[in-house]
């Protein structure tokens, strides 16, 4: 419990819900804990080592690492503004924006009053920082863009893609209920890709849960699954 022992009140550590969103990093050497109430709600990100087998090969200077720096705790290098619930969702890679380097992809969902999704990563030398190479805005008012995603490679080319839900998504006077967006990537080039948008029905919240089932049906392409709470259908694609 890292929010142990820290200064309380809302605008430090009082309301930290460190754990609300918890993952390894797919090789399992970090976990990676969300805590969305720290900061007057800004949120916080934290990976840490910790798997022993590690130690035992001689890695003990690796972390643990933390949105604001692990070592000031400061809250200005949070690249949200208050309220946007950082840290609520999480998944990572290392084909996100350069081969091999760690990427901790964080959901925001009320970031900007429609949510956002954060592409943090370790600064280098001896930093204890994880600061933010890219942020995906989401593009519906309270959309709560960021409540869930998932890291995957869709297209199979080498390069992993992200899938995030909006499950408040709307439009006036139209049947939406909910929507799921599709990044694929352009070898690390975030900010020039333009995403897929696929809406669910009227009141189904589509987008709530969204997952990476695998090759499913072994055809070499990851699928993904979307939930909509209400209806209590999923939809599985390929795309």
């Amino acid at each position: 419990m890292f929010c142990n022992g820290r200064t309380r009140g809302h605008e430090r550590f009082g309301v930290c819900q460190q754990g609300l969103s918890a993952t390894f990093t797919k090789d399992y050497h970090y976990l990676v804990f969300g805590a969305p109430g720290a900061y007057n709600w800004k949120g916080v990100v934290r990976v840490e080592q910790k798997n022993s087998s590690l130690w035992e090969n001689g890695i003990y200077d690796d972390g643990p690492y933390e949105v604001g720096d692990e070592s000031r705790l400061d809250p200005e290098l949070v690249p949200v503004p208050a309220s946007s619930y950082l840290g609520f969702s999480l998944d990572s890679g290392k084909m996100l924006t350069k081969k091999g380097q760690l990427t901790i992809v964080a959901g925001a969902p009320r970031a900007n009053h429609s949510g956002s999704v954060v592409l943090l990563r370790k600064e280098a030398d001896k930093s204890l920082m994880l600061s933010a190479e890219y942020i995906l805005e989401g593009e519906g008012l309270a959309s709560s863009f960021g409540y869930d995603l998932t890291v995957l490679d869709i297209n199979a080319d080498g390069w992993q893609d992200i899938v995030v839900g909006a499950p408040q998504y709307f439009i006036k006077d139209e049947d939406i209920g909910g929507a799921v967006y599709v990044y694929i990537n352009k070898e690390g080039a975030w900010d020039k890709i333009t995403p897929k948008r696929y809406d669910g029905a009227a009141y189904s919240m589509f987008g709530l849960a969204v997952e990476n089932m695998g090759d499913v049906n072994l055809d070499g392409y990851h699928g993904k699954k979307q939930k909509c709470a209400q209806v209590n259908t999923a939809v599985s694609k390929s795309v």
